[in-house]
């Protein structure tokens, strides 16, 4: 993302962004844009022990799969207790590298990401059928 966000324009992003498409990078996106999506999970970065090795490969991408789990239903896992989705959540932060656990939390808490020109409006641009909001 941080490659996406430094385009000088946005045809620039766009390609950037479909460079790097893969299914799980577009899952992230989706949940980070989709108004219909709503993690269940309280706000804040919980405490935990984050992957510190510096040639960790980034992980979040690959546990895009496991990211339904924490959204509230009807799109969630219903029955499973707060404090157990919690408590898979606390454990998937603690397998990411530190830079991608806090992205994942500020995903979850403001429905954003912290890269200024990559934007709800430039994925639907990319990919119009990503974002189902209906």
């Amino acid at each position: 993302m941080k490659e996406v966000n430094e385009q000088t324009t946005e045809k620039k992003r766009e390609a950037k962004l479909r460079e790097y498409a893969t299914t799980n990078l577009k899952t992230i996106l989706d949940y980070t844009f989709n108004d219909l999506l709503k993690f269940d999970l309280p706000p804040g970065i919980p405490p935990f022990q984050a992957e510190q090795a510096e040639n960790t490969e980034p992980q979040l991408l690959s546990n895009a799969k496991k990211l339904y789990m924490f959204l509230a239903p009807p799109r969630g896992v219903s029955g499973m207790s707060k404090t157990k989705k919690e408590r898979i959540f606390v454990d998937m932060l603690s397998t990411l590298h530190k830079d991608d656990a806090e992205l994942l939390c500020f995903i979850k808490d403001n429905k954003k990401l912290p890269f200024p020109n990559v934007t709800k409006k430039l994925v639907q641009k990319t990919w119009p059928t990503l974002i189902k909001e209906v």
